[in-house]
């Protein structure tokens, strides 16, 4: 996703519309996992802020 960008211009042959959004991450952990087996063998829980942004 991009930065909100706004013009004024007006593209009258186009059909492409563009709004703006809001974006927003939450982590919650991630898991530790054995490459030879694929098997997890540690979980890791994150007590992190959301991040949110705006985009178009």
């Amino acid at each position: 996703a991009y930065p909100a960008k706004m013009t004024g211009m007006n593209y009258q042959r186009t059909t492409a519309r563009v709004t703006a959004c809001k974006v927003t991450t939450k982590w919650f952990g991630f898991y530790k996992i054995w490459r030879r087996t694929n098997k997890i063998f540690d979980k890791v829980d994150l007590f992190l802020p959301e991040y949110s942004y705006e985009s178009q």
